[in-house]
């Protein structure tokens, strides 16, 4: 096994999603959210995408939690969550991506590589746009407030982690 250096952080969130294309940088802008709000044993990336490098760190963890934007076609209704949580699992398809990772990916190369995965979650926030430019729509700008908050209150105490699936 490839060796990993010791981590004295329990939680990892990571942030991804091009800044330059508006409502796609919702995932780094809750990261940077998160991270002012965070307890010290939280550590918090941001990246334009997911990458290999990633899993040595993930090896290190208890938790991780990823966020992303999401696109939907159908427009939402006026009560209804922009935010989908979906709990994760390890996986290899053989496939040697390097421009799209999915985190799931991520999870299974941390896995075979350096023996250990952590419990890990997908948080996806609907974005309203995604054309170029450098600013988030305002509906997106609320839900980085919002989203931010949800997952800080969980890593406040890591037996929260357990109440993620469904938590919405």
């Amino acid at each position: 096994m490839i060796g990993v250096t010791s981590n004295p952080a329990k939680l990892l969130v990571i942030g991804y999603g091009n800044e330059w294309r508006s409502d796609d940088a919702l995932g780094p802008a809750v990261a940077r959210r998160v991270e002012s709000l965070a307890p010290p044993n939280v550590l918090v990336r941001t990246a334009h995408q997911l990458l290999p490098e990633f899993a040595a760190e993930l090896a290190t963890v208890e938790y991780a939690i990823f966020v992303d934007a999401c696109y939907e076609t159908e427009p939402l209704d006026p009560g209804s969550n922009a935010v989908m949580i979906a709990r994760l699992s390890p996986h290899t398809d053989g496939s040697r991506a390097t421009h799209f990772c999915h985190p799931s990916m991520l999870l299974g190369l941390a896995e075979v590589v350096f023996g250990h995965a952590p419990q890990a979650w997908l948080v996806s926030v609907r974005g309203e746009r995604f054309e170029h430019g450098d600013s988030l729509s305002p509906r997106a700008r609320e839900r980085v407030e919002v989203v931010a908050h949800q997952i800080t209150r969980l890593l406040h105490d890591s037996k929260n982690l357990s109440e993620i699936e469904g938590h919405q």
